[in-house]
């Protein structure tokens, strides 16, 4: 049950921390303010080069200029009912409503010319034209002003987002090095216990580098978009590096455990191989100082060992054992009741090897 519920909480963490992000770029400030802006430049480009293609007033080509026109009032008309962004600043929002009047008056000379051309009156239809040239040359250096003003804008976010990015494949391409170096790592170890353990570690590091690169590929792809929200996956990058390193101080933990065992039990063998030999029946006083030669070495090696803690008792009893044999009882029960001190009490054959001290000195 508590599994079950440290499962859920973790969860609900890695959930809370995949947070999402809007994301400004090019056209950032409102892509409807630009498409309707475009459309009405498109539509006055059109209507222009209608005009100069027309010969005579009430030649075929008057019709094609009327029908420009009504395309570009349409087009105005949207202009002028489109409510322009609000939140970008308050040069982007004058510069707006100065291009809402220029369409209007754009508007007027568009309706002057076509009454004109449809009255077929030469003087009327120049007359307007010349004021549309003039508004139009108005209508487009404030166009011009309003897409400096976005440049403006969008400048600095254009510098963040980049900022970003490369902050995301940086962080993408640590986090996938670590990844592959630690699955080499892993697939390197030819003892299979050990090989197992790496490769846990191995999947505790893919939550950082997975989360990282869904982070990278869902930012670009809003970038690529223009714009928009993407993910920021902190839970598992975050808590996926926590893990990762949490894995390997367990895995170290682990490596030093299985080092213990295998010498602890290279300690117990040797340790059990010389008690045999030191205990055989037919042990020769000549083989004595050779086994003493061999304790000696061997206590070099363990007795300082606080890992082993209460199991060195065996050392001190050996070698008890062996004064025993030389019939140095005195250093045989200082070792022997050392030998009991180290095991934490008393023990039966530290109490028969006393006993037999204790009636050879009688």
């Amino acid at each position: 049950m508590i599994k079950k519920i440290t499962v859920l909480a973790v969860g609900i963490l890695f959930a809370s921390l995949i947070v999402s992000s809007n994301i400004s770029y090019a056209d950032y400030t409102n892509d409807s303010d630009i498409d309707t802006l475009n459309s009405m430049n498109d539509a006055l480009n059109n209507y222009v080069d209608a005009l100069n293609t027309v010969g005579t007033i009430g030649d075929p080509t008057t019709s094609s200029v009327i029908t420009s026109g009504q395309d570009l009032q349409s087009e105005i008309t949207n202009l002028i009912d489109h409510n322009f962004a609000t939140s970008v600043n308050t040069d982007y929002t004058s510069a707006a409503s100065t291009l809402q009047q220029d369409a209007n008056k754009i508007g007027n000379d568009v309706g002057q010319i076509d009454s004109a051309l449809a009255d077929q009156d030469v003087d009327a239809a120049n007359s307007a034209i010349t004021a549309l040239n003039d508004d139009n040359s108005t209508f487009y250096s404030d166009y011009k002003n309003f897409n400096s003003i976005i440049d403006t804008y969008n400048q600095p976010i254009q510098s963040k987002n980049k900022a970003m990015g490369a902050f995301y494949i940086a962080v993408f391409v640590i986090t996938g090095l670590v990844t592959a170096v630690t699955f080499i790592w892993a697939a390197s170890a030819k003892n299979r216990s050990i090989r197992k353990l790496r490769m846990h570690v191995g999947r505790l590091s893919l939550w950082p580098s997975v989360g990282a690169a869904l982070t990278t590929v869902m930012f670009y792809a809003a970038v690529n978009e223009g714009g928009g929200t993407y993910f920021i996956l902190w839970g598992p990058i975050l808590f996926g590096a926590i893990a990762y390193l949490r894995g390997i101080a367990r895995y170290s933990s682990a490596i030093k455990e299985i080092e213990f065992e295998k010498e602890t039990n290279k300690y117990i063998k040797s340790i059990e191989e010389l008690e045999s030999r030191l205990r055989n029946p037919n042990l020769h006083d000549d083989d004595v100082p050779e086994l003493q030669e061999e304790l000696t070495n061997f206590a070099d090696i363990y007795q300082g060992d606080e890992s082993l803690g209460a199991m060195r008792y065996k050392i001190y009893e050996l070698q008890a054992l062996i004064f025993f044999y030389q019939r140095k009882d005195k250093d045989a029960l200082k070792f022997i009741n050392i030998a009991t001190n180290v095991y934490g009490s008393d023990y039966s054959s530290a109490e028969s090897l006393r006993r037999q001290i204790l009636e050879e000195d009688k």
